[in-house]
């Protein structure tokens, strides 16, 4: 059943975007049925009713209300190039996470303005497309672009225990740093922080290390970043999801 995302299900109404990929790409007629969902847990089993030029519309037929994860895990990324990009935020989705935090690093090769709403427009739309065929109802929360220093007033759970994915001696095994985490508090939240490409400057990572972010290794092998942060959203997802 083909899936759609509509911030207000109820209003029986598709927006431009998601009629257009109905009409002209998947071709759905008038009968069909559907799923809608807003993005906060809501989805509804709908029957297309009309299939016009520029909007499509819906009866809705029943409706659910999914339960969120019992944990959060929020994703700081320091901005990669175009598809490495993409598929850090499809896969991130894909694999729960609650928050992505996109930030400009020293060795970032993307180069954006914070106030670029272009882009944050197309990585929204990647991260609904991702919903959308993962068969999640809960969109995750995409923050503006920062930089290190203003990350601080950005992290959805200031006080969470922090990781950040570390090339350096002494780095823990994530296992190992996660047990440490969990024993000290009932924590229902995880940051974690990826590098780009080469990873964060010595100053960058001294500014986290200041910020109480605990290195963690991810094995003897060197990741590239889209690699870096898809294991950790599936390793945190799995272990969360089995401790809590």
């Amino acid at each position: 059943m083909h899936r759609f995302y509509c911030p207000d299900p109820e209003s029986g109404l598709l927006d431009a975007a998601e009629s257009h990929h109905a009409r002209s790409v998947l071709r759905i007629k008038v009968g069909e049925r559907c799923a809608v969902f807003d993005g906060k847990g809501k989805e509804v089993q709908a029957k297309v009713t009309e299939v016009g030029k520029h909007q499509l519309s819906f009866n809705v037929l029943s409706c659910q209300q999914s339960q969120p994860l019992p944990f959060s895990i929020h994703l700081i990324q320091a901005l990669t190039k175009g598809k490495s990009w993409s598929l850090i935020l499809e896969k991130s989705t894909e694999l729960g996470v609650s928050s992505i935090l996109p930030v400009l690093s020293d060795r970032s090769v993307t180069r954006i303005s914070p106030e670029d709403s272009g882009k944050q427009e197309k990585w929204r739309q990647e991260i609904i497309a991702a919903c959308k065929q993962s068969g999640r109802n809960y969109l995750p929360r995409l923050s503006p672009v920062t930089t290190i220093s203003q990350l601080d007033g950005c992290l959805p759970a200031p006080e969470a225990p922090k990781f950040i994915a570390s090339l350096q001696p002494g780095a823990l095994p994530l296992g190992q740093a996660l047990d440490q985490a969990l024993a000290s508090g009932a924590h229902t939240d995880i940051t974690i922080a990826v590098g780009p490409e080469g990873d964060f400057s010595p100053a960058e990572l001294g500014e986290f290390h200041a910020e109480g972010y605990q290195p963690v290794t991810l094995g003897p092998n060197v990741l590239r970043a889209e690699t870096a942060a898809i294991y950790l959203c599936a390793v945190l997802f799995h272990e969360m999801q089995h401790r809590l």
